[in-house]
């Protein structure tokens, strides 16, 4: 694999020194809001940072944000089987519970589990992702030891519609309209979209319970609205909510229902030149109701309330205070010990400009009801070493919350179809973990060539891990992990063709025996290719990803595949596109439980759909 890396960077190096003009998207003055809750142009961020955007969306042959989201340089995941199943996301090495996920600025998180339901958020609702890796605490609390992922919904612009339709392998059927509306100073969108498959079989379980096909259904409808009033304050809302059932094996007819909700308002009053205020009212609820072997209910519930002040102290330099005050609640079949907590926190931020230094540093201190309060810090420093270059350095802590799960769980009993009886409850005593991150990031746009390059250091004490006391399953502090990895991409035209490299290299390791910790590939390269003739576009893929081990330390096998699209436009209105995943049929495993476990993956699809603008 490193001489794979060694390989491609070389390759990479002589293409860019051959480049042309670059006919790829200019995205130097992109403004982000993520990185420091202020939005600024994506030259200035001294962060790595990686945008979606729609076209970005519509262009990859993704099914759902999973598999979007795992083509980020720095990000992996894994999955359970088929569509719909629970997937599980890695940034930069970090645990699948170290990522905080924002849908239009909520967080989105369960509070018993700790993760969102990613699988569940339809890419037809989605306009653009921000991920910024690296610890981002400092700014919005737990959770954000790999980094921060935020999803913007569609929101209202110009009067436009859109109908689009798609069928493809394992009888999918997916469809989505929206419409927007609007006026200079009022714009409103609404969204719906819907997606029904047969999906596959999940594991290779033996059983006639098993042996069936996981099916996946999903409805979401999506909302929004924006107004500017004549003194320039202005007022958005915003709603997205998804129904699902997702069928998986566990020893009988086990299926999933569930739904996910987040809904937000928020006022935005610049009240002089210098000063801006913004307030954010907001609740998620995720909830799911399981049928089959083993019955339950979960539903949480987080309202959220957020107040923020911009203040210019001068030219290019601007202090940020704020506000964040959340709340979870959880209803469930299991009588939890204790079934609501809350979380106060403020912070502090400055970002500036000193001669051709760029500087941001942050501070917050977040009160926990249940396991106390957690100070966290971020510094950052960059110098522009050449024209259209930027060195930087930064430095950050972060912590993870313990989730209900592992703090108030009770005692109980799980049967399998086997026979086998797993116990498990919760732990009081866990303490929240705790993180030091280290940066160096070079980011340049020069001759055509977009690129950034990366190294990064993460220490993680304190991890919560399934541990045995007795023969009762429990979590507790145990371990430390240290995470090393380098990142690399470059996005270029050459002969025509606009191309997109990137290159990712991670080790994390458990450093009570120095073992690699479970689920996450060493290394990964992608290179993706497409261009337009005409009326047709052509886009292609090729992903190669290292080996991984499971928890039992099961050494999985890297695996190469190839993706490819096509596009036609039969007018200006319509547009049919056909796709092929997995063309040549690659055998591959991302998640194995056991020796008698194994999460299947989807081998070779193809799809064909279509999209109408009015």
């Amino acid at each position: 694999m490193k001489n794979s890396i060694l390989l491609s960077s070389a390759i990479a190096a002589v293409i860019a020194g051959s480049v042309q003009a670059n006919e790829t998207k200019n995205i130097d003055e992109e403004l982000v809001v993520t990185a420091t809750r202020v939005a600024q142009p994506i030259h200035k961020v001294l962060a790595s940072v990686e945008i979606i955007d729609r076209a970005d969306i519509e262009k990859s042959n993704a099914s759902n944000i999973v598999e979007l989201l795992g083509r980020v340089p720095g990000i992996d995941y894994r999955d359970s089987g088929s569509r719909g199943s629970n997937s599980s996301l890695y940034m930069r090495g970090t645990n699948s519970d170290h990522v905080l996920v924002l849908i239009d600025g909520v967080r989105s998180a369960s509070a018993t589990s700790g993760t969102t339901a990613l699988q569940q958020i339809p890419l037809d609702q989605i306009e653009r992702i921000e991920v910024v890796k690296g610890p981002r605490a400092s700014l919005y609390g737990a959770d954000a030891i790999g980094g921060v992922i935020q999803i913007f919904t569609r929101r209202g612009g110009d009067q436009a519609g859109y109908i689009t339709t798609e069928v493809g392998s394992n009888s999918l059927l997916k469809g989505s309209a929206g419409f927007a509306f609007g006026n200079e100073t009022t714009k409103a969108t609404i969204g719906v979209s819907f997606e029904d498959t047969d999906g596959f079989d999940s594991t290779n379980k033996a059983g006639n319970a098993n042996d069936d096909d996981d099916g996946y259904e999903e409805k979401s409808i999506r909302l929004s609205f924006d107004h500017r009033f004549s003194n320039d304050w202005r007022f958005n809302a915003a709603a997205l909510r998804t129904d699902a059932e997702n069928e998986f094996d566990s020893g009988g007819d086990d299926y999933t229902e569930s739904l996910t909700q987040t809904l937000s308002a928020g006022l935005v009053a610049p009240i002089s030149e210098d000063l801006t205020v913004k307030l954010t009212i907001a609740e998620n609820r995720d909830e799911a109701e399981t049928f089959g072997t083993n019955t339950s209910v979960f539903e949480t519930k987080r309202e959220m309330l957020t107040m923020q002040a911009d203040y210019a102290i001068a030219e290019n330099n601007v202090v940020t205070v704020g506000y964040d005050y959340y709340e979870d609640d959880v209803t469930s079949t299991t009588s939890f010990t204790i079934d609501a907590q809350d979380n106060k926190a403020y912070f502090l931020q400055y970002q500036g400009e000193l001669q051709d230094l760029l500087l941001t540093a942050s501070f917050r201190s977040d009160d926990h009801e249940n396991f106390g309060r957690n100070n966290t810090r971020t510094f950052a420093v960059g110098y522009p070493i050449a024209d259209n270059t930027l060195l930087s350095v930064s430095y950050g802590t972060a912590f993870k919350a313990p989730t209900f799960n592992d703090l108030h769980y009770p005692y109980e009993e799980f049967t399998f179809g086997s026979g086998f009886i797993y116990k498990y409850s919760g732990n009081p005593n866990v303490t929240p973990e705790s993180s030091e991150s280290y940066e160096i990031l070079l980011r340049s746009s020069l001759g055509g060539v977009s690129w950034f390059a990366s190294y990064y250091e993460t220490e993680v004490e304190d991890l919560i891990e399934l541990g045995l006391v007795g023969d009762v399953n429990t979590v507790v502090n145990v371990s430390e992990a240290k995470i090393s990895g380098a990142e690399f991409g470059a996005d270029y035209s050459l002969l025509g063709w606009n191309n997109s490299l990137a290159i990712t290299y991670t080790d994390p390791r458990d450093e009570s025996d120095d073992s690699m910790l479970s689920d996450r590939s060493r290394g990964e390269i992608s290179y993706a290719i497409d261009r337009q003739f005409g009326d047709v576009e052509v886009y292609a893929l090729w992903k190669a990803q290292s080996y991984r081990y499971n928890s039992n330390g099961t050494r999985l096998s890297g695996f190469n595949t190839v993706d490819l699209r096509a596009s036609y436009a039969v007018t200006e209105e319509l547009q049919l596109t056909a796709k092929v995943n997995n063309l040549f049929d690659v055998d591959y495993t991302l998640n194995q439980r056991s020796a008698t476990t194994i999460y299947q993956t989807a081998g070779r699809t193809l799809s064909v759909s279509a999209k109408y603008s009015f």
